[in-house]
């Protein structure tokens, strides 16, 4: 099943490393978004991603705001499992994330 969702930048620590780390979330629900299958050079071009969207916060407040769809990053592509909480997608040709 293919799917779009706007997200936002959350910070949260990282448990195992106790390092501050990135992840995506969906803006209004919640749910936490992966991306199912990326190897670790896709999780890094991820990671490098969401780092300029927060680098440039200044010009989009809201791409770190849970609620606030002015500013986001939308994930679009087809969807392994979706939950309450989790929305995991397939990274494969399909997938794609921009910033809007």
């Amino acid at each position: 099943m293919k799917s779009s969702v706007d997200c936002f930048v959350e910070f949260h620590t990282d448990p195992s490393r106790g390092t501050e780390v990135m992840r995506l979330r969906e803006k209004g629900m919640g749910r936490l978004v992966e991306l199912s299958g990326a190897s670790p050079s896709q999780s890094s071009h991820l990671s490098r991603f969401m780092s300029k969207a927060v680098a440039n916060r200044a010009l989009m407040p809201a791409v770190v705001h849970p609620t606030d769809k002015s500013d986001k990053i939308i994930v679009s592509g087809n969807v392994e499992s979706s939950t309450d909480d989790l929305l995991r997608f397939v990274y494969d040709a399909d997938l794609s994330y921009l910033l809007a």
